[in-house]
């Protein structure tokens, strides 16, 4: 199970990294919605107006399990994981993406 509650944090910038490390690439813009569609058919569409603007826990689930179809397995398969980092008694969570030799942060 994905853990969402630690993926609150999450902010759209980390997000569109992710999408766009997994291949999603952005196909059109309208107003604060980006719509991002894969090589396979899946398509999320992501709605923020600051890069910096967390999701709720409803959005950000139907943006990774209904668009995305993310699950356990692909988090596994691209060698993310989530570190808890603990700043001023807040949790946040960060993913980190490994590729190839090179480590990416989203």
């Amino acid at each position: 199970m994905i853990p969402y509650s630690k993926l609150r944090s999450l902010t759209a910038r980390r997000l569109l990294a992710a999408l766009q490390a997994d291949g999603f690439v952005l196909r059109r813009q309208t107003g604060s919605h980006r719509y991002y569609r894969h090589p396979d058919g899946r398509g999320v569409t992501v709605s923020f107006h600051h890069s910096s603007d967390t999701f709720r826990m409803g959005t950000l689930k139907s943006m990774i399990e209904l668009q995305a179809k993310w699950t356990d397995d692909d988090l596994l398969r691209w060698n993310c994981c989530v570190d808890l980092n603990l700043r001023a008694g807040n949790i946040t969570a960060m993913i980190q993406y490994r590729s190839l030799d090179r480590t990416y942060w989203a």
